[in-house]
């Protein structure tokens, strides 16, 4: 991914594809350069109500329903108040919130379907400030929506027949990393990224049970969005990466019910 905050940062990554890649694989780079956002950490600061943050107590509206699992109130992760940046640009509705919320009771992932839960509330007015039990929370953050840009890096399969070189592999790697670093400061959170091929996986054989389709995963790489992705160090899962996704009719119908979650280790 990439900061489009600096000059140009999207002429510079496609001088760079086209430089150390072939140019049919430079092609298929190029073409699947897609609109994400990464959410950084502010500094300490009086959080307005509704604005974008990470844990604390989530500011909701009368009426909300707190999600709950075994009779025990699934923990306030992140909201994201659609407002704060394009969330068009990915799919997502232009304004609202989004309340993310899993649990943290156990020393499992929370795979489980009543174990985590996206709510999209329309009303952003008259919120309340709510507290509960946590369990294994971070201190509340606000967070800044920066816009960036994101590759297929782990997705060699849409490159086809294509043959990529160690060394195009190894290019893969290095715009993650050395290369990214020139123009973005990471984020702790993404939204809407282009998720690797084996969170792609899990959410289609989630989606093929659920909704008894049968979608190739291979052939569903742009059917679904990430609507949320960050690393669960400090949750109390090392080198571990949660990963919410949603297909593409689904967003568009605002049926964030029908979430689908994954977790990758590294």
């Amino acid at each position: 991914m990439f900061n489009l905050f600096k000059k140009n940062p999207r002429e510079k990554v496609v001088k760079y594809i086209k430089k150390n890649f072939s140019k049919p694989v430079a092609e298929v780079l190029i073409a699947n350069l897609k609109t994400c956002f990464v959410l950084d950490k502010e500094g300490k600061q009086e959080l307005k109500i509704g604005t974008t943050k990470q844990s604390g107590y989530p500011d909701l509206p009368n009426d909300f329903i707190w999600p709950e699992y075994n009779g025990s109130k699934l923990d306030f992760i992140l909201q994201l108040n659609l407002e704060e940046f394009s969330a068009a640009e990915v799919g997502l509705p232009e304004k609202g919130i989004l309340y993310f919320f899993l649990d943290l009771k156990g020393q499992e992932f929370p795979k489980k379907k009543e174990q985590f839960k996206v709510v999209y509330e329309t009303k952003v007015i008259d919120l309340k400030n709510v507290k509960y039990d946590k369990h294994n929370q971070l201190e509340e953050k606000a967070l800044k929506v920066n816009t960036s840009l994101t590759y297929p890096e782990n997705q060699s399969y849409l490159f086809g027949d294509l043959e990529l070189t160690d060394e195009e592999f190894d290019e893969l790697i290095n715009m993650s990393y050395p290369f990214i670093s020139e123009l973005f400061g990471g984020g702790i959170y993404d939204v809407g990224i282009l998720a690797e091929s084996d969170v792609i996986d899990e959410w289609v054989v989630q989606y093929n049970q659920e909704e008894g389709k049968e979608l190739n995963p291979h052939d569903s790489t742009n059917d679904f969005v990430c609507l949320l992705s960050f690393l669960l160090d400090e949750w109390g899962f090392v080198d571990s990466w949660v990963h919410f996704g949603i297909e593409k009719e689904d967003l568009k119908m605002k049926r964030f019910d029908k979430v689908k979650i994954s977790f990758t280790c590294t």
